[in-house]
């Protein structure tokens, strides 16, 4: 498990899931029990979502994506947008929801965690089409990076998932 939080982008774009970045030790092992019964692990999980609308054209990073700029700059788009953010205090099996406006909406669920990660459920939903969903395992104390395929041609959903407990 690495301690540093370098960002690491794996490209490619396929059909919907367009993107993800993580550090080596995110994506590795899934929650195998329940939090409850688990000695030092809290009952709920803090996760912070932060909605960025990725476009190709005119180079853009809003102000409030200072932090991760240098992680932007690797991926396939020039235009970053903050949208919105918003912080869950979630135990095993609640979900939250996040409006985007337009009709749009992002309802996040914790579906379970343990001692080294937490299975959160990501679902992006939009007037006239299917809901994108997708469950990702995100390692305790660490961050992840996921794409949605966008609204227009050459546009990208990006969710960056902060899970802390």
């Amino acid at each position: 498990m690495s301690a540093h939080p370098i960002v690491r982008v794996l490209a490619g774009i396929v059909a919907g899931a367009v993107l993800a970045l993580a550090t080596p030790a995110h994506a590795q092992s899934a929650p195998t029990g329940p939090a409850a019964v688990m000695p030092g692990v809290p009952a709920k999980v803090q996760v912070r979502v932060q909605v960025i609308r990725a476009r190709t054209g005119a180079p853009h990073v809003d102000p409030q994506l200072a932090p991760i700029a240098a992680a932007l700059a690797r991926m396939p788009f020039q235009d970053f947008r903050w949208v919105r953010e918003s912080t869950f205090r979630l135990a095993d099996g609640e979900q939250e929801g996040l409006d985007l406006g337009s009709g749009r909406r992002l309802v996040i669920g914790l579906q379970r965690h343990d001692a080294v990660a937490a299975r959160v459920e990501a679902r992006y939903e939009r007037p006239g089409a299917r809901p994108a969903v997708t469950t990702l395992t995100v390692n305790r104390d660490r961050a992840f990076f996921y794409s949605l395929k966008g609204d227009t041609p050459g546009e990208a959903i990006l969710l960056e998932l902060d899970v802390r407990y």
